[in-house]
């Protein structure tokens, strides 16, 4: 009896977290996107990304394209995960690894599968000057 109650649990836990959504979110405040950058086990960051930069450019280009797809994880992630890479707006937080991007909007977290390298660019962004604390 409790196998069949862990089953038809596991069964309810993997339809509720398996749907994908659409996600409306966007850059709105081009001043205040910042990015975090986690590699070789050092922290680097807040950069601010400029409106005019190629960095913005791309971000806001895939963001625009990454509406819909998204899906609620069956765990919430921790708010202090360590990612590769973490742009951060006013409005919206991505996280960003190999493979997945963690968006936390509107106090919900969403996942999303990315193709592998799909934001190697940002890893390189670190000759740029940090924000003054």
């Amino acid at each position: 009896m409790k196998v069949y109650i862990l089953i038809i649990s596991l069964l309810q836990v993997s339809i509720l977290g398996g749907c994908k959504e659409e996600v409306n979110f966007r850059v709105s405040n081009q001043e205040n996107i910042k990015l975090f950058l986690y590699k070789n086990k050092k922290s680097f960051g807040p950069y601010r990304l400029r409106a005019d930069s190629p960095e913005f450019t791309r971000i806001k280009n895939w963001i625009s394209k990454n509406q819909k797809g998204w899906k609620e994880p069956m765990l919430l992630p921790a708010d202090s995960i360590i990612t590769p890479i973490t742009i951060i707006n006013d409005e919206f937080r991505l996280q960003i690894s190999n493979d997945e991007v963690i968006l936390k909007y509107k106090d919900k977290f969403y996942v999303k599968d990315i193709q592998e390298k799909e934001f190697q660019y940002l890893m390189d962004f670190n000759t740029r000057e940090e924000i003054s604390h």
